[in-house]
């Protein structure tokens, strides 16, 4: 996917398909398969979200300590006291993620 595109609907199905349906410059509909496999990981993975959350650090901080042989590196998109938009933000990210060097997991945090 190019351009700007955003999460609009998610739906699960069988508790192993995953729907997520993204608004943008042309509506995209990708399914997403849950498998019960276990994964060999050969390298950190990246958790990115867009603003510094004291509660998803303690959630990382504790599953690393339950699972040390899978690294975890935390990657904040607007850094405290920076001058990037949010938009700026999802630019460079969504350019990260076509160039194949974007994070493994995006936390969507929305703070009320």
């Amino acid at each position: 996917m190019s351009g700007d595109y955003f999460p609009f609907e998610i739906a699960i199905k069988n508790d192993k398909e995953i729907y997520v349906y993204f608004n943008g410059e042309e509506d995209k509909l990708v399914k997403y398969t849950y498998s019960t496999e276990e994964v060999k990981i050969d390298k950190t993975l990246t958790i990115y979200t867009l603003e510094d959350n004291d509660e998803l650090k303690k959630m990382i901080n504790t599953y690393q300590r339950k699972n040390p042989n899978i690294k975890l590196s935390y990657k904040v998109g607007i850094k405290e006291d920076s001058d990037i938009t949010t938009s700026d933000a999802i630019k460079k990210l969504n350019t990260e993620i076509e160039t194949g060097k974007g994070p493994d997991l995006i936390m969507i945090i929305k703070s009320y």
